[in-house]
């Protein structure tokens, strides 16, 4: 690329300031260096993670990105700089020193990290240990895990289990399905939970199913021939996005790409790149609500307006397939491309605050663990400063039943253990008071 000035031009240059002279520069080149430059410096390979034909990511609140590949599982915690390879408790397939194939992931505050893997059942690897440990189903093939904001386990396998006690002990939700077997799984911020289920008889029909809140009872949502749901993903906005893709069916019409849903899955919307919409089959979201997406042999594209509008992030990845796709709390973008490897934006794609972050702390009381609780409950918070800290049970008419402490504490987050074998089952509420904030959460005790 090359670019040529008339004298007349060169000659006004020289009589500006120096930085008029730069700006002046820049304006001539044009913006076609700064597409050059995005497109080739858009995406750093992460050479320590291999990825060959299947791939998860997950990103962590403190910042830190998991990525499961047939190599093992890795994580960085400083953007993907440096990569850890942690696979130590996890089974081995004699001689080789290779790890089961992760299938899914997920992430239960305070307890850690759960993957669930084929024919191995469900590994945990708590905070700030480097060692895995079995806890549930060894000989299990586990399709999906997910988590919800109580710290209840949820697992697919041969059926729909859950677990109120890191997985130790699996209960079975027994229901009438119209469909088996279940494949996919996900749980919204609401803690609505949501299964795909494949009909076995034609085996190209997949079910969307939403369980009651109470978990009493569910809603089938859409069905549709010869469609895969890969993913389902929960906006800020309380709008969710679904990503699907067409299996190959002759005389079958193309409608792969990612739809919208306002009302909690009961209506979609297409609300799919339509340049790409027949090649997306991967997305992510920031915190903000942003859309990201890509897929096979198709750019990146971002959404700023809940699907309605799409731009072109950038195409550097365009003769890859994507097969997995995430955004990191730290504001960076995640790739894994099937055959090829993980790559890493290497700027941010949208600005991350941090400063107006830590400016709007503010004390918080953390979801009981587990919920509904049998024994121990785990009470955790979170103060800005040190102070004084009143934490109370207390039942539904809102007297108090246990006093659990009041103490000063310095600034940071504590935890509380307490042992809920006296309480007579039903609902109370957990109340933790400062001298400049109120917070309470319910805790369901079984017997």
């Amino acid at each position: 690329m090359g670019c040529r000035y008339r004298n007349k031009d060169l000659n006004m240059m020289k009589k500006l300031p120096f930085f008029f002279a730069v700006y002046f520069l820049e304006i001539s080149v044009g913006h076609h260096f700064m597409q050059a430059f995005s497109q080739t410096n858009y995406w750093k390979r992460m050479d320590e993670v291999t990825v060959s034909e299947s791939a998860l990511i997950l990103s962590m609140p403190s910042g830190g990105v998991w990525a499961a590949t047939e190599n093992g599982l890795f994580l960085t915690e400083d953007d993907g700089e440096t990569w850890r390879l942690l696979i130590d408790g996890l089974p081995s397939f004699i001689p080789l020193r290779t790890p089961p194939l992760i299938t899914a992931m997920t992430f239960v505050p305070h307890q850690g990290l759960f993957v669930g893997t084929i024919d191995h059942g469900i590994y945990h690897l708590p905070e700030g240990a480097d060692t895995w440990g079995n806890v549930s189903l060894p000989n299990s093939w586990i399709d999906a895990l997910a988590c919800n904001t109580q710290g209840c386990l949820f697992a697919v396998t041969d059926g729909l289990l859950f677990s109120i006690d890191n997985g130790e002990n699996c209960r079975s939700l027994e229901y009438e399905w119209e469909l088996w077997p279940l494949i996919r799984l996900w749980i919204s911020p609401e803690d609505r939970v949501f299964v795909l289920g494949l009909d076995a008889v034609s085996d190209s029909r997949t079910y969307l199913y939403r369980f009651q809140k109470d978990l009493a009872a569910v809603d089938p949502l859409y069905a549709n021939g010869a469609i895969f749901i890969n993913d389902l993903t929960f906006a800020p906005n309380k709008s969710m996005f679904r990503v699907q893709v067409q299996l190959a069916v002759p005389d079958l019409e193309d409608n792969s790409g990612i739809y919208r849903s306002d009302d909690s899955g009961d209506h979609w919307v297409k609300a799919t790149p339509q340049t790409d919409q027949n090649s997306i089959s991967v997305m992510t979201l920031d915190s903000s609500g942003h859309v990201f997406c890509g897929g096979n042999f198709s750019s990146i594209w971002k959404s700023s307006d809940n699907g309605d509008s799409w731009e072109t992030v950038n195409s550097e990845l365009a003769d890859k397939n994507l097969i997995a796709l995430e955004y990191s709390p730290n504001g960076y973008l995640f790739a894994a491309a099937s055959g090829d490897g993980l790559y890493r934006s290497v700027h941010p794609v949208t600005y991350v605050d941090k400063k107006a972050s830590q400016n709007e702390e503010k004390d918080m009381l953390y979801p009981v663990y587990p919920n509904p609780v049998q024994g121990n409950m785990n009470i955790a918070f979170y103060i800005t400063s040190a102070k004084t800290v009143q934490l109370n049970i207390y039942n539904l008419l809102g007297q108090r039943h246990t006093a659990v402490l009041n103490g000063f504490f310095n600034g940071g987050e504590h935890h509380v253990s307490l042992n809920a074998d006296d309480f007579a089952a039903g609902i109370y509420w957990i109340g933790i008071q400062t001298s400049d904030t109120k917070l309470m959460h319910k805790v369901v005790v079984l017997r």
